[in-house]
């Protein structure tokens, strides 16, 4: 049995500040925090996912459950944003004299639904010439729900499914470019396309779900995973490797990811839990870069501003949209780990 007393939420917020300070420091004073790149925080969030959701799907009674929670958890702080995003590039485009905003409309529908990567061309000369850029992230996280049904239903009836698919999404992952570099969609390469799904990044989702599955095998070994910290050290300094050693960024190389991997149990399911009362960690990764944006759009360019202003936008949402919506969730994260569930 998976302990509900765990450090996932500090991982969660650790996760998401990690993201909020390296997009600080690149874009408001062009400096890259190369050191924290070490512990990208999309890559673990990732992994994350794939044991949460898989474990809140396994606790769910029935899809509509299961769907319900995910919308309540994503959707209302999303639509926040999105609703934000719109009102201030219209009123920054009504001062400015722009009078052709009816692709507004358009964007912001795209960014509460699965087109958060998309960014008119009009937005470019705006801030850092994309609003909201993080949330590429979000679509690959809303398109692995919604596969994750299909896919368990498949790994109960052929063993073995799930390690096919990790190996197809890392080949995919590694060589896409290479692959599907033809001109697609909007003169843009196929590979793009497929950066945007769970196909290319769901062997990271994946190795979540096998850390879920056979969470009572590796139990017992979690208080050695420290020690993965030595190979991350060492694959540091290598300067080739690619594929299997890459330690930055969110490309990460495979041995790296599962390394970083083996320590987020580590700090989540060994150490002595940390439990906090809100949690801003999903606010603070979804507002983030809107908060950039307006800093920069205004010439106040302060991490610490935009520190304090995503901070106090997460508490916002948290208490106003975000937990207000997970008391409608009745099967949620931490009732999934009490209840070990596996095919």
């Amino acid at each position: 049995m998976i302990n509900k007393d765990n450090n996932l939420e500090i991982i969660r917020l650790f996760l998401a500040f990690q993201v909020l300070i390296v997009h600080a420091f690149h874009h408001l004073y062009d400096i890259d925090l190369s050191y924290l790149e070490y512990l990208p925080g999309v890559p673990a969030f990732f992994f994350l996912s794939g044991f949460l959701i898989y474990a809140s799907y396994m606790n769910s009674p029935n899809l509509s459950s299961y769907f319900k929670n995910r919308f309540l958890r994503l959707f209302p702080g999303l639509f926040s944003v999105a609703v934000f995003s719109g009102v201030f590039v219209y009123l920054y485009r009504i001062i400015a004299g722009e009078s052709e905003n009816l692709f507004i409309i358009g964007w912001v529908f795209a960014q509460f639904t699965l087109g958060q990567a998309y960014n008119p061309s009009e937005l470019r000369e705006l801030g850092v010439g994309v609003f909201n850029g993080s949330l590429w992230s979000i679509t690959v996280e809303i398109l692995f729900y919604i596969a994750l049904p299909i896919i368990a239903i498949i790994m109960s009836r052929f063993r073995g499914f799930l390690l096919i698919i990790i190996i197809v999404s890392f080949v995919l992952y590694s060589f896409s470019a290479s692959i599907f570099n033809f001109k697609f969609l909007l003169g843009k390469p196929f590979y793009e396309f497929l950066n945007l799904t769970p196909i290319t990044w769901g062997w990271m989702f994946g190795l979540g779900i096998v850390a879920y599955k056979y969470f009572e095998v590796i139990k017992p070994y979690i208080k050695f995973f420290w020690l993965a910290i030595i190979p991350m050290l060492i694959m540091a300094s290598l300067s080739e490797g690619k594929y299997l050693f890459m330690s930055q960024g969110n490309n990460l190389g495979l041995l790296y990811f599962i390394c970083y991997s083996l320590l987020v149990l580590y700090i989540a399911f060994h150490l002595k839990p940390i439990k906090l009362k809100v949690d801003i960690s999903y606010g603070c990764y979804i507002w983030h870069m809107p908060v950039i944006n307006v800093l920069i759009v205004f010439g106040m360019n302060s991490v610490f501003m935009a520190i304090a202003a995503s901070i106090i936008l997460s508490l916002f949402s948290w208490f106003l949209i975000e937990k207000p919506a997970l008391k409608l969730k009745k099967y949620g994260f931490m009732s999934a780990l009490n209840k070990k569930v596996s095919y």
